[in-house]
């Protein structure tokens, strides 16, 4: 097979003899699960006479056959963010959530986080990188209150975590997720 990254084979090898030309043998094809969001790959196998045989009316390479197999992706791009929301005091709270993606990039994906109102809260670490050694490793975002001199109640804002669009897996271009934070 020519990629050996997305489908097995086995058995990689069949014997036909005088005794058992006409028995059906089977080839058991397997998917493997790369993590990668690569969308359906088509992969050419070759079944091909070995030169090595006994019978040499059966070396000829022409009597190679191929077989194309589709194997269908099961890994989306997206973000696994750990709560929808988060509440802080604005005086001294602070709460954190985690950020991990859904399948791994093919090139680092750099996501930004940013506050709808930072009057009210802040995050810390403002961008966060994932490579493709790292994309599933939770990383933690602390949201810190942010003291006002109004008494103006409870007050909701969103944190917006999204990709910056410079990674060249532009599959992970357009990410983004949102969190709402109550101060």
């Amino acid at each position: 097979d020519n990629d050996s990254t997305e489908v097995s084979v086995s058995p990689t090898t069949l014997t036909f003899s005088s005794g058992n030309w006409s028995t059906v043998q089977w080839i058991t094809l397997t998917g493997k699960d790369d993590n990668v969001s690569d969308d359906n790959q088509s992969t050419l196998l070759t079944l091909t006479p070995d030169s090595n045989g006994g019978d040499s009316k059966y070396d000829n390479v022409s009597l190679a056959q191929t077989l194309t197999v589709t194997t269908t992706d099961n890994d989306t791009v997206g973000l696994v963010v750990s709560k929808d929301n988060a509440t802080v005091d604005e005086r001294s709270g602070t709460d954190n959530f985690t950020v991990r993606l859904q399948s791994q990039p093919t090139d680092n994906v750099t996501l930004v986080l940013t506050v709808s109102d930072d009057n009210e809260s802040s995050v810390s670490p403002s961008s966060l990188m994932f490579s493709p050694d790292n994309w599933s490793i939770a990383q933690t975002v602390v949201v810190s209150g942010v003291v006002d001199r109004f008494v103006d109640g409870s007050q909701n804002s969103t944190i917006t975590v999204a990709s910056d669009n410079s990674t060249s897996d532009s599959k992970y271009d357009g990410l983004s997720d949102n969190l709402t934070v109550i101060t």
